[in-house]
């Protein structure tokens, strides 16, 4: 009797100049155990040979029994080319994935083996390694740990360190991902692009958890997430977040909308309004201040800081007594 045929798995995966990180990435692909997969990778205008070089390696996806397709696009940011991939993949279910990052070569299975034996989960989520780029040795490992309650949306919008917003460790079903995101597509934003996923998924589903570290997410200093930025340039990153933040909350339609906004907003009004102290910007301290304020959430420190601030001589003392007490 012939075994019946595995579902399809899509991986999305947005290139931007990634060229030099392709052989490994698709080796981490060509080396799954689960047999029916289909990579939708979509080249975000790179002008480094990227789409060439993917292009180059249908043969060997369909020698593995796998499918690839490649797209190219004009350069408009991860999160448009994203979207080029949620309107082209065709599996029943999905992942996406950064180029340089990797999966060990059972990921696929055991998250696809756990989600048919946990009806009751909505997706999946495995552990993983942070690891450092050229050497690879580990830097961290994460799992999510759960007290009494598993509240996974709170957490994300409340920025605790009890979460990863690696994408590339989930997978779910085309089915639950178009029902908790209805359009099938994620809102044009140069940051975030993982919040979009997450908050939706960890707001309609039980999440279920595969303790194993199946997922290796590379760190490198000139990524995205982790190059250094003037002081501008960051101020303007937290802003982004909250846009994209309160864009995709809107956009899930849910009662607690104005919990979760707040949420959001708190925590980045926090991290900003102590950015904008290290430059004594007072006009964004200001701005965070009343931000703030609305909230209820403007603390004693707080306060503090923006009465010294406002004060040039204060200001040059206060941050001589801390660079002091750092020595």
């Amino acid at each position: 009797m012939q075994e019946q045929k595995k579902p399809l798995v899509s991986i999305l995966t947005p290139v931007y100049n990634g060229a030099r990180f392709l052989d490994r990435f698709f080796d981490t692909i060509l080396t799954q155990t689960y047999p029916n997969i289909e990579l939708i990778l979509v080249d975000d205008g790179s002008c480094d040979g990227s789409f060439e070089k993917a292009s180059a390696f249908s043969d060997a996806f369909l020698q593995r029994g796998y499918l690839l397709r490649c797209f190219r696009i004009e350069h408009e940011g991860c999160s448009s080319a994203i979207n080029k991939a949620l309107s082209e993949f065709t599996g029943e279910y999905l992942k996406w994935m950064d180029c340089d990052d990797l999966l060990m070569p059972s990921c696929i299975s055991e998250e696809m083996d756990y989600l048919l034996s946990h009806p009751e989960c909505g997706f999946v989520i495995c552990d993983s390694d942070y690891v450092e780029e050229g050497t690879f040795k580990e830097i961290r490992r994460f799992g999510r740990v759960i007290d009494k309650e598993d509240d996974y949306f709170k957490d994300i919008l409340k920025g605790t360190l009890n979460y990863s917003l690696g994408a590339g460790t989930i997978l779910i079903s085309r089915d639950n991902y178009q029902r908790a995101i209805p359009e099938m597509q994620i809102f044009v934003s140069p940051e975030g692009q993982n919040y979009q996923l997450m908050l939706p998924l960890t707001y309609h589903y039980t999440c279920g958890y595969l303790r194993k570290p199946l997922f290796i997410r590379v760190v490198r200093k000139d990524s995205h997430s982790h190059m250094e930025r003037s002081y501008e340039e960051q101020k303007k990153r937290y802003h982004n977040f909250i846009i994209l933040l309160k864009e995709t909350i809107r956009r899930m339609r849910i009662p607690e909308q104005d919990m979760a906004v707040g949420l959001a907003e708190k925590r980045f009004g926090h991290m900003l309004f102590n950015l904008a102290f290290e430059n004594r910007d007072l006009i964004e301290l200001n701005w965070c201040r009343k931000l703030l304020e609305s909230s209820n959430d403007l603390g004693r420190k707080e306060l503090l800081k923006w009465i010294i601030a406002g004060n040039a001589l204060s200001y040059r003392l206060f941050r001589f007594i801390s660079v002091k007490l750092k020595g």
